[in-house]
């Protein structure tokens, strides 16, 4: 079990605030944390990896990591930890970068040609697209067989294919290796799909959302407007949601002054 409860002082775009969190998650879990840019998110995954100080406790385990101001190091918290800027190696090979923290041949083998980058192994990271970089820190991080995974916008670089296979991927290994898992995500489908449970991180603080609600309360998607054809009194309209393209018509009195690269609410029904 992993139990958190810290504090810590932060700036965010409209001041000053505290990131006050407490939670628990049992051994295996898959949470998500959902929330918009600034409120956080990335700082909480710093603080549990050793990477950022905060007051406050945080056990794992039955071992403190965390107990007021003494901290334990980041090398004996036994995480995999993938941050959105990948933290690869740069002066080493993408083999290199697996073998550098893990000695198991065979795993690191089958997580390079599972996601899709073995061809790729003795190529210098910085060669690499982001997508690819992407999948190389997650492969590093499940070489270690953390106890603790976390991600912080783990998928948010590839294509909705590769994303749909990684996550699947991502799922099997965790459940197979039993390791517990904290996700930042923005991507709503991604965090229903993956988790146990889901949190809202909002204003400094961490709010349990029940997966059903998450259904029940999206009511409406934001799209932004590729292009539109003017028919009369309605527009039909060339939608782009989550790299997706969708087709709709509505009433043009609902959006008189439409342009090309608006972002429009629309509700579902």
């Amino acid at each position: 079990m992993i139990r958190v409860d810290i504090k810590k002082s932060l700036l965010g775009a409209n001041g000053k605030f505290d990131l006050s969190v407490k939670f628990k998650i049992k051994r295996g879990e898959f949470v998500s944390i959902l929330g918009e840019s600034g409120e956080g998110k990335s700082t909480l995954l710093r603080v549990i990896a050793g990477l950022d100080e905060a007051f406050g406790e945080i056990e794992a385990n039955g071992e403190f990591w965390l107990k007021n101001n003494r901290s334990l190091s980041v090398q004996k918290r036994s995480i995999g930890y993938v941050p959105q800027e990948y933290a690869l190696f740069e002066n080493m090979s993408v083999l290199r970068n697996l073998e550098y923290v893990s000695r198991d041949k065979i795993l690191i083998k089958e997580l390079l040609s599972r996601f899709g980058v073995w061809d790729l192994r003795d190529r210098g990271v910085k060669s690499l697209s982001g997508g690819q970089q992407q999948r190389v820190a997650i492969a590093r991080a499940l070489a270690t067989k953390p106890k603790l995974l976390l991600l912080d916008e783990p998928l948010s670089a590839l294509d909705v294919k590769r994303r749909e296979s990684m996550q699947k991927l991502i799922l099997n290994y965790t459940k197979k290796m039993n390791t517990t898992t904290i996700m930042v995500t923005h991507n709503l489908e991604e965090a229903y799909l993956m988790s146990n449970r889901v949190y809202l991180l909002k204003s400094g603080k961490l709010l349990e959302k029940k997966r059903e609600n998450i259904v029940k309360e999206q009511m409406f998607i934001n799209g932004k407007v590729v292009d539109f054809t003017d028919n009369s009194n309605k527009y039909d309209v060339v939608l782009l949601v989550n790299n997706s393209l969708f087709k709709t018509s509505f009433q043009k009195d609902k959006f008189p002054n439409l342009r090309v690269g608006d972002i429009i609410k629309l509700e579902l029904k």
